[in-house]
């Protein structure tokens, strides 16, 4: 039972704060992931590979985790936790104005909760009980309905004390990820404006060619 990594998110995808006792490609991934996937206040399950991707928002707010074998309802406490703290240690309409990585001060009670949950508790850190109905709507999902199946690249999780040759094949992993990755980048709006103007002055060109010739 392992909480890999868990993160605080501003719509749509504005990492401000995140941890990790792992590395790997995993954080790459979930950030483009978190472009695409759908805000809302419903627990979302994502399988990828053998992992959990699971999610929630609330009040312009992601809390997300990436975990294997931890049921439906430690990732929603969890998660919930992870609410429940950030709403007991900041203002949220300052939050909202905050740019990524502006929630730093915030990354070791991420840590806590993570250590926290690890040990299976049977009451959350705001002293409610553990249940198993959980109270909210779960929907479980594949990742293929939100990266094709030949853009998917496989996880890779490393302990961060792990030895160098790990390490090493891991940088290597990476690298092949960011040049597979950016596949799955979109383009923004001003990407297609610029490229649609391109596009335009290339047809003008050529039938200025075609007519002097």
């Amino acid at each position: 039972m392992s909480i890999f990594y868990a993160l605080i998110a501003k719509y749509p995808d504005i990492v401000l704060s995140e941890y990790s006792d792992y590395h790997g490609n995993f954080m790459q991934i979930i950030r483009i992931l978190l472009r695409t996937i759908p805000k809302n206040k419903c627990l979302l399950e994502i399988s990828y590979d053998n992992y959990i991707l699971s999610l929630i928002s609330d009040n312009y707010l992601t809390y997300l985790c990436l975990t294997e074998n931890l049921p439906s309802n430690l990732i929603y406490f969890f998660l919930s936790d992870l609410k429940f703290k950030i709403y007991n240690k900041y203002n949220i309409n300052e939050i909202k104005d905050m740019n990524s990585y502006q929630l730093t001060s915030f990354n070791s009670d991420i840590n806590y909760v993570i250590n926290y949950y690890i040990n299976s508790p049977r009451f959350t850190l705001s002293g409610e009980e553990i249940s198993e109905d959980i109270g909210i709507k779960i929907i479980k999902k594949d990742v293929d309905e939100f990266i094709s199946k030949s853009n998917k690249i496989n996880l890779i999780i490393l302990k961060n004390d792990e030895n160098n040759i790990n390490l090493n094949n891991s940088n290597l992993l990476c690298e092949n990820t960011n040049k597979r990755i950016t596949t799955l980048n979109f383009p923004s709006e001003n990407q297609q404006r610029f490229q649609m103007c391109i596009a335009c002055l290339i047809i003008i060109f050529l039938i200025y060619i075609y007519y002097i010739i």
